[in-house]
């Protein structure tokens, strides 16, 4: 677990899937408050802040807000405003930065909990803050919980008694007629956060509400109003005096800030640590397609789990000990992971965009995803299907959630000559985006139908998808495919192909054809399962076909290359007839070439396919001797510093920082005068996706190396390592990282015949995630031990490298089975607590 000190960048996003969130910053303050179904990054809810006080003796000792020192903004930009408020006149007042705060703060965080350790040599205390939302695999309901979870922990290290009073201060964060409201009820004190000038369907309408169930706490229904600095000037001095009246108006406020406090005093003896829970919940239950001039309204999923913030929070308080217990068993379990250290820390940091407003949930609960997030809105809308390709976290740890993908996907995104939309529009059954279809995206989407059937083993979820999946792959050879991506059914593509580098490549590429080599493994394996042997011969016909000749014609002995004479304008006239050359966007006049090609570079996606091939059990894409051939020489070219570099694109790495660039041309290889977009951008998806494929063939000294370099760009002070970037922050595609947890612990799964599996790289402990369960695996050497630590699992066969299996127990009693090569065939259900043990006789 890393620990940032100082760390400016760091925003730890609080909330549930699809909820918003609040970020924890590294200094200790609530930032990016994002509740009303958008982004709203590098924000602040003016004056919300934590504050201690203490006294011993009845005497004050100390008082300061639970923050350290500023970091940025000392010119004053980040907030609007005019006059005394904008640029010029220093950090924004509301952030709480002039008062007394603790001299150091240390944030750490292994994802889904962040903690902060506050110190200063004045303050009689040592404080501590743990704060997170529930974040239990399997368990989508809890996960998507609109609330902050927050405890304080506070040590007396005097040689006295002390009284400590810590308030948390919270801004109403809707727009106008603010009403703060105070609460008691049994042990449960808080203030309800609300406006009366919305209507219950209105986007503005929403409730926040800040609570504890700590006795003897109380409230402060608004602060002083008044001009000027009148506000946090009385707070300041009633709470730092001990005197924190409840103070109420009767009318609401017409604007600006409507500040309440919540305030909990405890008496710690010598020695004694005291702990205080505190809670941040908000209800915003109608999402707006903000960025359509219509802007339809629909219900946000988590609306129908609660009908007020106030509920949301009495369901936490209830439940808060069941729901923390199961969070840190999950967040126990994966920090046990026997990964090295740039990996796993790449696994957790990037589990955060899925709590982030990158997330979505639509009214029936179905998962939608933007590709990452800006400051005020989403980044590229529609679940973008090449662009989830590469997120590996979701399918595993909520398989429910992904598996919804792929419904809406080919209810919605499906039109009847099998071409697919990559981008869904909501609300759901408006129309499809009517782009080309997207090579990656739509042969990538077969692939994942194919991993969700084998995670869930569900035949009926095939069944009701198979005619639109095959219909999608068999789009290729479609006469109705106006991009000719394989007409004569030669299993090579190599007509015009939208991919997620955002243009056409016009001839046949390992990189994409690798996904319909990919597809159509995929396709022969549901084929032949659902009793159609005539499609699943013709799909290992065209594989054979294309795999031959892309191992002929596009392996050159050190890499993987796209065929195309750059110089020939038929290859664009086919695809755009009437249209003068001198026009057509793809046609460099001055070069006489065609534009945003590839040709004889070393791209970075070159043998991706074989990643997933692994990681879904499809077996081998690529020779695999050319592909670690491949992987050496991206190894060799694409992976640099900086500081030798000249990038035109978008910089995500910069001066000696080091990665892996997206194309690379040889010193003897010809460079188009205008090649494929991005070329020289590091994004750290792709290079996940390539470290953890050159982790499946043994390179794991490369695959580490990249792995750190990308985490040390990722430092809490640069930029935010729970909100890596790309096309936005919180980018979907850097949750390829989770694939580095299933390489290193060999995790093999088809419930379509109840089998689960681990072949290590190396003797440890690792977590794993299936349909129905989740757990820890623990491999010697010469044993293997699965424990579940949550759900239920049916296990008909194991997967192991052991050699020869002399004894299986299930919680130390014997277990009838039997061995076929790598997989031990038995019959035992492990539910939470229980362990199999699959053991080897030493010699």
């Amino acid at each position: 677990m890393r620990t940032y000190q100082n760390a400016g960048a760091v925003s730890f996003p609080l909330g549930g899937i699809g909820t918003g969130s609040v970020g924890l910053s590294g200094d200790g303050r609530l930032i990016d408050w994002e509740l009303f179904g958008r982004p709203n990054r590098m924000t602040i809810n003016g004056f919300t802040h934590f504050a201690i006080r203490a006294e011993g003796d009845g005497i004050p000792a100390d008082c300061r807000v639970l923050q350290g020192d500023t970091t940025g903004d000392f010119m004053g930009g980040l907030h609007r405003g005019n006059h005394s408020w904008g640029y010029g006149h220093g950090p924004n007042r509301a952030t709480m930065a002039g008062f007394r705060h603790f001299r150091q703060t240390a944030m750490e965080g292994f994802y889904p909990v962040g903690q902060v350790t506050y110190e200063d040599e004045i303050f009689p205390g040592e404080v501590k803050l743990k704060a997170f939302n529930p974040f239990i695999p399997l368990n989508d309901k809890d996960s998507s919980i609109p609330a902050a979870f927050f405890t304080f922990e506070v040590k007396n290290p005097t040689d006295r008694p002390m009284r400590y009073l810590l308030a948390f201060s919270c801004g109403n964060p809707m727009e106008e007629q603010l009403v703060n409201r105070g609460f008691r009820q049994g042990s449960r004190t808080g203030v309800q956060m609300t406006s009366a000038a919305f209507d219950t369907d209105s986007p503005k309408y929403g409730e926040a509400v800040i609570a504890t169930d700590c006795p003897d706490a109380f409230y402060q229904e608004s602060w002083y109003r008044g001009g000027w600095f009148d506000e946090v000037t009385t707070f300041w001095r009633e709470f730092s005096s001990g005197q924190l009246r409840q103070r109420s108006y009767p009318d609401p406020r017409p604007n600006g800030a409507e500040i309440c406090t919540l305030a909990v005093p405890v008496t710690a003896e010598p020695g004694e640590t005291r702990q205080i829970r505190l809670l941040l919940s908000w209800y915003m239950p109608n999402m707006e397609k903000y960025w359509d001039e219509k802007k339809p309204v629909w219900k946000h999923y988590y609306a129908s789990l609660f009908s007020s913030a106030r509920q949301a929070a009495d369901y936490c308080l209830d439940n808060w000990t069941r729901l923390e217990e199961e969070t840190l068993r999950f967040r126990d379990a994966l920090a046990s992971s026997t990964l090295p250290e740039p990996m796993l820390d790449a696994v957790q940091g990037n589990l955060a965009i899925l709590k982030s407003s990158t997330c979505l949930r639509l009214p029936d609960g179905s998962f939608y995803g933007w590709e990452g997030v800006g400051r005020y809105g989403g980044s590229c809308e529609g679940s973008c299907t090449h662009v989830w390709n590469y997120a590996y976290a979701l399918p595993f740890l909520f398989p429910a959630l992904e598996r919804s993908m792929r419904e809406l996907d080919y209810t919605y995104n499906y039109s009847g000559a099998g071409k697919m939309s990559f981008r869904l529009q909501l609300p759901v059954g408006s129309p499809p985006d009517p782009f080309r279809a997207c090579v990656d995206g739509q042969m990538g989407g077969i692939m994942k139908m194919y991993r969700e059937w084998k995670l869930s083993g569900d035949d009926d979820f095939l069944r009701r998808h198979w005619e639109r999946v095959w219909n999608s792959l068999a789009y290729a050879w479609s006469s109705d495919n106006p991009d000719r991506w394989d007409p004569e059914q030669t299993g090579v593509l190599t007509g015009r192909q939208h991919h997620t580098l955002d243009m056409e490549l016009f001839g046949p590429s390992s990189w994409l054809e690798g996904f319909y080599l990919g597809a159509l493994k995929a396709a022969a394996e549901m084929a032949e399962h659902l009793g159609q042997q005539d499609k699943a011969d013709l799909c290992r016909a065209l594989f054979r076909k294309g795999s031959a000749w892309t191992e002929e014609h596009l392996f050159t002995g050190k890499q993987y290359i796209q065929k195309i004479d750059l110089n020939d304008p038929e290859i664009l006239r086919t695809f755009a007839p009437e249209k003068p050359l001198e026009q057509n966007p793809y046609w460099n006049s001055e070069d006489g070439e065609i534009k945003y090609q590839i040709g004889e570079g070393c791209e970075i996606d070159q043998v991706l396919a074989a990643w997933h091939g692994d990681l879904m059990g499809l077996g081998q894409i690529f020779d695999p001797a050319h592909r670690r051939a491949a992987l050496q020489r991206i190894y060799e070219l694409n992976f640099k510093s900086m500081r030798e570099m000249d990038n035109p694109c978008r910089i995500f790495c910069l001066d000696d920082e080091k990665g892996v660039i997206m194309c690379q041309w040889a010193e003897d290889a010809r460079k188009p005068g205008i090649p494929v977009p991005y070329t020289e951008e590091t994004m750290c998806g792709f290079e996940y996706a390539v470290a953890c494929n050159m982790l499946q063939c043994g390179m794991e000294k490369e695959a580490v190396e990249i792995a750190a370099a990308i985490r040390d760009r990722y430092d809490g002070v640069k930029r935010n390592p729970w909100a890596e970037i790309e096309c936005g922050a919180s980018y979907a595609r850097s949750m390829a990282s989770y694939s580095f947890l299933l390489v290193c612990s060999g995790f093999r799964y088809d419930l379509t015949r109840g089998m689960i599996g681990f072949c290590p790289l190396h003797p440890g402990q690792y977590f794993w995630s299936a349909e129905g369960a989740w757990g820890t695996a623990r491999w010697t050497g010469s044993a293997l031990t699965i424990r579940v630590l949550y759900g239920g699992i049916d296990l008909q066969a194991v997967a192991t490298s052991l050699r020869k299996v002399e004894a299986v127990t299930r919680n130390g009693s014997p277990v009838p089975f039997a061995q076929q090569q790598d997989e031990v065939h038995l019959s035992v259900r492990l539910e939470t607590g229980d362990e199999l043990t699959l053991s080897e006789s030493v010699c």
